[in-house]
C-alpha cells in the first residue's frame, strides 16, 4: 500500500511537469503564430486575421494561467523527519502515518493538476482554431485577388 501511495504521489508530480512543459511549448507556438499573422498582415483577409489574433491571445492567456504558480503540497525533509520520528519505533504506525501523509498530499495536488490540464486543453483547442482562421484568411485573400 505504501508503494502504491508513493507511486500515485509521484505520478501527480510527473503530470504537473508534463503539463507545464506542453503549456510552455504551446505558448512559444502562439508567439510564432502571432508573429506570422503580424508579418503577413497585408496579405490576410482582415476580419479572419482579427479573429485569429484574438484566438491566439486567448490561447496564450490560457497557457499562462495553466503555468501560473499554484500551492502544491510537498513533503519537506525536516517536517517529515519531525512527524515520523515519534513513530519510528512502531513500524506499523510509521507505515500508516506515511501512507496517510502521501495520500493527503496526493488528494490536495490532484485537483490542481486537473485544473491546469483543463486550461491547457482549452489553450490547445484555441490555438488550433487560430491556425484554421489564419489558413482561411490566406485562402480568402487569395481567392478575392483571383476573382
Amino acid at each position: 500500500m505504501l508503494d502504491l501511495a508513493w507511486r500515485r504521489y509521484n505520478d501527480v508530480w510527473g503530470d504537473k511537469r508534463e503539463i507545464e512543459t506542453k503549456a510552455s511549448i504551446l505558448l512559444s507556438a502562439n508567439g510564432v503564430l502571432l508573429g506570422l499573422v503580424v508579418n503577413a498582415w497585408e496579405t490576410l483577409y482582415l476580419w479572419l486575421a482579427v479573429v485569429s489574433m484574438m484566438l491566439v491571445w486567448l490561447s496564450a492567456t490560457c497557457c499562462v494561467v495553466s503555468l501560473k504558480t499554484r500551492k502544491y503540497e510537498e513533503l519537506g525533509i525536516l517536517e517529515s523527519w519531525e512527524a515520523f520520528n515519534k513513530d519510528f519505533d512502531d513500524t506499523e504506525k510509521l507505515k500508516l502515518t506515511l501512507f496517510s501523509t502521501l495520500g493527503l498530499a496526493e488528494s490536495k495536488n490532484r485537483p490542481l493538476v486537473s485544473n491546469a490540464a483543463k486550461l491547457y486543453s482549452r489553450a490547445n483547442m484555441l490555438f488550433l482554431a487560430a491556425m484554421l482562421f489564419v489558413i482561411m484568411s490566406f485562402l480568402a485573400n487569395f481567392l478575392v485577388k483571383i476573382f
